[in-house]
């Protein structure tokens, strides 16, 4: 006899559920049949097994009452659902029992980009789909979290910084202008000077000679009359270079007026730039402090320093094939290979998110290394 065995479980669920613990209780194999559409011998054996899962359950109905309705042997219905709750636990322990070797091979998988999707991790290390996408969420998400801090502080670091080059790149050029300007005031004014003191100097030696010539007033009263008019004319001429001076410093000022207030006013702003950044800076220290204080734990107190660092503070359980510029690194040579591997106590921030970390003894409250 035919049926369709998903519109079966959904007029069994709906039955049920219409009737009551008791009436279940009291329920024959006949009125079942009536109500489901179909006698339950003509069911087959692996249909029965799953729905002898679903009355246990869902509905709590007893095996002997299982029996009863679904026509089958107590070892029958035993099997069928122990089988259920065997696969269950299997499948949990599967996905809790991910080994750190399986966790920490999916976190360089990911890192290096080989990859992409829960999908990869079956194919790469072997393990069921459901463990596979478990593990890609809490690697993608845990990577996240540690990233998302420090990018955005360097971020903005780096944005402040560019501000600061643009600003004092400004500064140079215009202070250069200034200096520029105060050179060129600077050799007006020598260039005056100079021919003053010349104008000056000049008169002296000629009022010594005419004093010399003119010893006799009234004889040389000519003379007097020369010297009086040269001094007048020393007078005007030491007030007109004066003057001059003074109206070509005003125009020289006036003329630069506007970008000088300009220049003024962009200095101002960018001490406001200055103490703004202060407060970035002092947020970006604390961060650091937070790191330092976090990775000291790591390192500071002996039972809880890692496994894999060595006496010489150098990871053993990471090594590279090349050397990294400007980290602390020894070479050696194993299977005829060169590795290479990281003073971790010297760059602690590489522990920072190491998947591999493991403390050398668990205590309550570790003692802090001398």
């Amino acid at each position: 006899m035919s049926y369709n065995f998903n519109s079966l479980v959904s007029k069994i669920k709906i039955f049920l559920k219409s009737i009551g613990r008791e009436e279940i209780k009291r329920l024959s194999r006949e009125n079942f049949a009536k109500a489901i559409g179909i006698n339950p011998l003509y069911i087959r054996s692996e249909h029965k097994k799953f729905l002898a899962r679903i009355l246990h359950q869902e509905f709590g109905v007893s095996y002997k009452k299982i029996a009863e309705l679904l026509a089958m042997s107590m070892r029958d219905i035993h099997k069928a659902v122990r089988e259920e709750i065997n696969k269950k636990i299997v499948e949990e322990a599967e996905r809790e029992a991910v080994s750190v070797e399986i966790q920490a091979k999916a976190i360089e998988l990911l890192r290096s980009g080989e990859i992409k999707n829960p999908n990869d991790l079956v194919l790469k290390l072997g393990v069921s789909l459901d463990v596979a996408e478990n593990l890609f969420e809490r690697i993608l998400s845990n990577e996240k979290i540690i990233a998302s801090s420090v990018t955005k502080v360097v971020d903005k670091l780096k944005r402040l910084l560019d501000d600061v080059k643009e600003y004092s790149e400004h500064l140079e050029k215009k202070t250069s202008e200034i200096a520029k300007l105060i050179a060129e005031i600077d050799d007006k004014i020598v260039e005056v000077i100079r021919y003053q003191n010349y104008a000056e100097k000049s008169f002296q030696e000629l009022k010594e000679k005419l004093i010399k010539l003119g010893a006799d007033a009234e004889k040389y009263g000519v003379l007097s009359e020369i010297i009086n008019s040269l001094e007048k004319k020393y007078k005007d001429l030491k007030e007109y270079i004066d003057k001059d001076l003074k109206r070509y410093t005003e125009s020289l000022f006036t003329k630069n007026e506007n970008e000088i207030k300009s220049l003024i006013e962009k200095i101002t702003n960018q001490e406001k730039i200055f103490n703004n950044m202060k407060a970035d800076i002092e947020r970006l220290k604390i961060l650091m402090t937070e790191i330092d204080i976090g990775l000291g734990y790591r390192f500071d107190f002996k039972e809880i320093t890692c496994i894999f660092m060595d006496e010489e503070g150098y990871c053993r359980e990471v090594a590279y094939l090349k050397p990294i510029q400007g980290l602390y690194m020894k070479s050696v040579v194993e299977h005829d290979r060169i590795k290479y591997f990281i003073n971790v106590y010297r760059h602690r921030c590489v522990c920072l998110a190491c998947p591999y970390y493991t403390p050398r003894y668990k205590v309550s409250s570790p003692q802090k290394t001398s």
